[in-house]
């Protein structure tokens, strides 16, 4: 997923499909290593107990990880 900032900066965000009923939503911050592997598991487990859950890469401003 694009999202865009009030600045008009374009950054990604990983976005889990969630399954069973939905219980809500979250929003995953990344750690001092971006959106890697284990926040991107971190944010698939809440995505499998049924949160929408979103994972913003807060470090796109300085080098995008992903087109």
């Amino acid at each position: 997923m694009r999202l865009t900032a009030s600045d008009g900066h374009h950054f990604n965000a990983y976005v889990p499909e969630s399954t069973g009923p939905q219980r809500g939503a979250l929003i995953v911050i990344q750690e001092i290593f971006g959106v890697n592997n284990h926040i991107r598991s971190v944010a698939d487990g809440y995505a499998g107990q049924g949160y929408w859950t979103i994972v913003p890469a807060l470090f796109d401003r300085v080098r995008p990880i992903w087109s």
